[in-house]
């Protein structure tokens, strides 16, 4: 991921405004260039694997969160440990994330709330390739409104 970091870092103002999101040579067409689509590609492929990592760390914490509580306590039923108890709010938080699914994973381009989309999708064992497709699409999506606002700006 610190390559996909070193590559797409270069996705600066001045990049955007030089060679354009939306000016071609003379500025009078709307495309991408190659070099800012593939950044916009390496950017959003190196994220995604990061969302990915959070959704395999979900997963893992639910297997040891049922370890643990088979262990500590062996009399409770496993059904009764799919989801943790942590209040009133985490489980207003999984049952709306269930009955969104991997769509969730759109929301993965959020600062904080993302990682923790993620995380909850792996514990909720979502598919883990339609929660990649939809972390995918939500992280190019926000890269591209950042390269094309720069662009905006500096145009």
């Amino acid at each position: 991921m610190g390559v996909a970091y070193r590559f797409c870092h270069g996705i600066r103002l001045r990049d955007v405004a030089s060679h354009g999101v939306g000016g071609g040579i003379n500025g009078s067409h709307r495309h991408l260039t190659p070099s800012i689509l593939a950044r916009l590609v390496t950017a959003t492929v190196g994220n995604t694997l990061g969302g990915m990592v959070s959704w395999l760390m979900g997963v893992g914490l639910q297997s040891a969160h049922r370890a643990y509580q088979n262990r500590a306590h062996p009399h409770r039923r496993a059904d009764a440990q799919a989801t943790p108890t942590a209040g009133r709010l985490a489980a207003w938080a999984l049952a709306q994330l269930e009955k969104l699914g991997p769509k969730a994973c759109l929301l993965a381009w959020l600062p904080v709330v993302g990682d923790v989309v993620c995380t909850l999708a792996g514990w909720l064992r979502m598919p883990w390739l339609a929660c990649a497709v939809y972390m995918a699409i939500g992280k190019f999506a926000r890269y591209l409104a950042i390269a094309s606002s720069a662009q905006w700006l500096m145009s």
